[in-house]
């Protein structure tokens, strides 16, 4: 059963923004800077399935031999863009599980304040909708390049919530994109300048002879599950809640969670 994804408010996690707070790069670095070696194990350890995906198909994608005739190249052609088919389609399977499992370690180190690797395990754990999202994600994303390729910033910008929405209990994958762009419609330029500050932040450790991505692409994930806490209200606090106190609803969309507070005798009549 998934979470609703829309019930969502200020329980245990503080007063809730509305707008997108760019500062959250700074409180993630905050975080992450005294926890470096932790963090780069976590990213080691959530991007592995990328990384896997990546590497088999580096060497199973066949290549021209140099000095290649035209017509041995173009035989080629055939297999190099069936396997990179296969690559984008399993690729972007990988990337869902190792999304939601860098958003399960980030929405941890936010909450409790020291990052840990077992958020990244529990991140593991929801490999089904982390699959099934990876593939959506990536399906309207691409979507966007019907629109002159202006459309993948805007597309993506508004699905970016999906990972931290599955990494904090939302089962069903579409209800996760749903959620992620009901609450950033509203914000879609914020969102869009966002999306692309993170998604440098991330790239920049491949300055560092690749090795810093495992740093750069945590940071990047908890600066974003920070903005993701800001506008839902489920920051610090979050980890040690009572369940039956979290805004987090187990009940299928449209349904309403019971009342907090005891039920109330209708008013007596008024007196003839």
């Amino acid at each position: 059963m998934s979470y609703a994804p829309y019930n969502s408010g200020p329980v245990g996690g503080g007063p809730m923004r509305t707008d997108i707070d760019f500062g959250a790069f700074g409180r993630a670095w905050e975080i992450a800077k005294s926890n470096i070696g932790v963090v780069m194990a976590a990213g080691l350890i959530a991007l592995l399935p990328s990384f896997i995906i990546s590497g088999i198909f580096q060497v199973l994608t066949p290549r021209p031999a140099p000095g290649a005739s035209p017509e041995e190249m173009m035989a080629m052609m055939g297999p190099m863009y069936g396997m990179m088919g296969l690559q984008q389609l399993l690729g972007s399977m990988a990337q869902g599980v190792s999304s939601v499992a860098l958003a399960s370690f980030a929405l941890g180190a936010y909450r409790k304040g020291t990052p840990e690797i077992n958020d990244v395990i529990e991140g593991f754990k929801k490999i089904g909708p982390a699959i099934l999202a990876g593939l959506l994600v990536q399906i309207v994303t691409m979507l966007g390049l019907l629109a002159c390729c202006v459309g993948v910033f805007v597309v993506y910008a508004l699905v970016m919530f999906t990972y931290p929405e599955i990494a904090d209990g939302t089962t069903n994958p579409v209800e996760a994109i749903m959620a992620s762009f009901e609450r950033l419609k509203d914000k879609i330029f914020p969102a869009i300048a966002f999306s692309i500050v993170m998604g440098l932040v991330a790239a920049a450790g491949l300055l560092a002879c690749g090795i810093g991505v495992l740093f750069t692409a945590p940071l990047a994930t908890m600066a974003l599950c920070i903005v993701y806490c800001d506008l839902t209200g489920r920051g610090p606090g979050m980890d040690n809640m009572d369940p039956a106190a979290s805004p987090y609803s187990p009940y299928p969309r449209g349904q309403e969670m019971p009342s907090p507070y005891p039920p109330q005798d209708p008013p007596a009549p008024p007196a003839p």
